[in-house]
């Protein structure tokens, strides 16, 4: 457990600059989605996935009082990962602008709600000297974090690969031999 006198200057940079660039790796994605108005072959699971996640995960590093870039970005993360969620209901699953809007909004809303409860709930038993509520909380989190990381499998697989070509790997290796 971190207490508040345990977190230095040091883990407050590095927790800033891990925090900047862990959220806004899906900036981009959604740039991209916007300027092409199509989502196709982006997993909407694994949005969803990443977005679930974000409420274990805050609650966990929360009761674990780590330093505040951390405890936020999971908050963060979840959210972006609700607006790609959200395009990919409106791109390519014929939702209207209003009801994917509404659904990610409201997935927000439900996300911490249901975080705020996890945190109240845990923060008892945590000040108690019980810790594995919250241990169980955080092997949750990264679960369904791995569990995200599935879908674009079933993707490659359901569209035969051609999301990502296997061409690139005689490259790869090409260039891992070239720079030894």
């Amino acid at each position: 457990m971190s207490s508040k006198e345990n977190v230095t200057l040091t883990s407050n940079v590095l927790g800033t600059i891990g925090t900047v660039l862990w959220c806004i790796q899906l900036i981009p994605q959604i740039w991209y989605n916007w300027r092409r108005k199509n989502t196709d072959g982006f997993p909407a699971a694994m949005m969803f996935l990443w977005a679930s996640c974000s409420v274990p995960m805050g609650a966990y590093l929360i009761l674990q009082q780590v330093n505040i870039p951390l405890q936020i970005q999971p908050q963060m993360f979840g959210f972006f990962s609700l607006v790609c969620w959200g395009q990919i209901l409106y791109y390519n699953r014929d939702y209207t602008k209003t009801k994917a809007t509404l659904l990610s909004m409201g997935t927000v809303v439900l996300f911490g709600g249901l975080e705020a409860l996890l945190i109240l709930t845990l923060r008892i038993p945590y000040n108690n000297g019980v810790r594995w509520p919250d241990i169980v909380v955080g092997i949750i989190a990264a679960i369904i974090l791995s569990a995200g990381l599935l879908p674009p499998y079933f993707e490659l697989w359901k569209r035969d690969g051609r999301v990502i070509g296997f061409s690139w790997f005689p490259y790869d290796l090409q260039g891992l031999t070239d720079n030894c």
